[in-house]
């Protein structure tokens, strides 16, 4: 799905008064009104709409759009924009060691990545995408709720910077970013378009940039308690034990003991957003950000392995491997195993050159198929590429009744489907690290905090304290209950 450029300079707002505030709501209200009649999907005619209103689309920052130069618009582009490599700003090992990642490396204890800036929302108008903008603190509640940690358990991850986002992103992408055109594009919100870009940072991009560091920080967790950080000196050494407490070395008081080699960030995933190009509703490569700092930091890891089950395509960090951003980097190999729905978008045809293993499934695929699929090519997958790192995108938009990832697997479906991944991975003891990517609908959260207390039981991944079985105080919501009426195995064609 294209998006349509806007010829016409965008006008710079400094501040945004209760006025302004007044007429934004108006203007949206009569965009809606037009946006009504016509298919949420068909984003391209949405911004003709909002340009054809009274209204005067505003964006804070910059008073003219950055992003004719070296646009490229195809159905994977989202509104995005392709931009040259020249001016990213690479770090080097001490740089990536000596960055500060961490809020409360002193409180934290558990390899779980979480803040509360993770979540989403400007004026209502994320309720317009299906995304739900609040999931990421649904699940952190119900893992408290369930006693399963406390709220000073999870790290808690800075804002990434502008310089740790140029590590991957050309400044011309991160320019593009300053126009809330471009921005509605990637998050597929048309409305957007018309707020003052100042509110679509602090909204929308910021908690985004948060769930980046959370990525990087929960990659550094997994890796760290299996891999060396190299000391080239002192001062790198003690900054970068700043940078995220060791997860087993001083467990809270009410925990026992934690099992190395795993991380979950409670956010993050962004696998659509590649260097030079947004969409789907991911504005920064978190993924491919993730795989460079790593890297860096640990120069003995060369061999990462990527294991996408999100409903959908991971075209991003695939688009990134094609371009030779990680051969440049000194990166020995970057594997991709994708599980996805191959009838629905983004449909990234060139992106899926760099898939090593792709399991291609049709619409309404259920646990029957789905799990021995994963299982299988799991295991090759980890045996051809000699993984050192495996960064597993979770996305439960494959989960029944998504009305995007249009799949049948079953909320139990996607708790062993978990639970194969961490199980394979820390039985060959490499390092994983999850992270939550897609899933559109209320019941999510609820399955992802159901997954992790599984993982916890099943994998005996940390002990608390007079430890007893609280898998069952996270109760299923009906609809979540509903949903689990497959999971039994058979044998299907790995291909469509």
């Amino acid at each position: 799905m294209s998006h349509a450029e806007c010829d016409t300079p965008v006008v710079a707002q400094p501040t945004t008064t209760s006025r302004s505030r007044s007429t934004i709501h108006r203007r949206v209200d009569t965009y809606l009104q037009h946006l009504r009649l016509a298919h949420h999907d068909q984003l391209t005619s949405s911004i003709a709409i909002a340009n054809t209103t009274d209204s005067i689309i505003h964006v804070d920052g910059i008073g003219k759009d950055v992003s004719d130069s070296g646009s490229e618009s195809d159905n994977t582009s989202m509104g995005s924009s392709s931009s040259s490599r020249a001016d990213v700003a690479p770090m080097s090992t001490a740089d990536m060691q000596a960055l500060q990642l961490c809020h409360n490396p002193s409180t934290a204890r558990l390899p779980v990545v979480y803040s509360s800036h993770y979540n989403i929302s400007f004026m209502g108008l994320e309720k317009l995408h299906p995304f739900d903008s609040k999931k990421y603190e649904r699940v952190h509640q119900r893992l408290v709720d369930a006693h399963l940690l406390k709220p000073t358990d999870p790290h808690q991850p800075v804002e990434a910077s502008p310089a740790l986002l140029r590590v991957i992103h050309p400044v011309e992408y991160l320019k593009t970013l300053q126009s809330s055109m471009k921005v509605a594009g990637i998050l597929e919100v048309p409305p957007v378009a018309m707020l003052p870009n100042s509110i679509v940072q602090s909204n929308a991009l910021s908690p985004m940039r948060y769930a980046v560091a959370g990525t990087l920080l929960a990659a550094d967790l997994a890796a760290k308690s299996m891999h060396q950080v190299p000391s080239s000196d002192s001062s790198s050494s003690s900054a970068s034990s700043s940078s995220a407490s060791a997860p087993s070395s001083s467990p809270s008081s009410h925990i026992s003991s934690i099992r190395p080699g795993w991380s979950v960030n409670l956010g993050g995933g962004f696998h659509h957003c590649s260097a030079t190009r947004g969409g789907g509703f991911c504005a920064y490569a978190d993924i491919s950000l993730a795989i460079l700092y790593i890297h860096a930091k640990y120069p003995n890891i060369k061999r990462i392995l990527v294991v996408d089950c999100d409903a959908h395509q991971g075209n991003g960090y695939a688009r990134d491997k094609l371009d030779g951003v990680f051969n440049r980097a000194g990166i020995e190999s970057v594997y991709i195993l994708d599980l996805y729905n191959a009838w629905i978008y983004p449909g990234d045809h060139h992106a899926a050159q760099a898939i090593d293993h792709p399991i291609q499934l049709r619409s309404g695929a259920t646990d029957r198929e789905y799990l021995p699929k994963l299982r299988r090519g799991l295991s090759v997958s980890i045996e051809e590429s000699r993984a050192q790192l495996v960064i597993y995108n979770a996305g439960t938009d494959c989960l029944v009744g998504d009305p995007l990832g249009q799949m049948n697997i079953s909320a139990e479906g996607i708790m062993e489907r978990d639970r194969i991944v961490f199980q394979q991975c820390l039985d060959k003891q490499i390092p994983v690290v999850m992270l939550l990517s897609g899933g559109y609908q209320k019941s999510n959260a609820e399955v992802i905090a159901r997954s992790i207390a599984n993982l916890k039981q099943s994998l005996n991944l940390w002990q608390n304290q007079h430890d007893h079985d609280q898998s069952s105080d996270v109760a299923p919501d009906s609809e979540t209950d509903s949903s689990s009426k497959h999971g039994k195995k058979s044998k299907n064609k790995e291909e469509l």
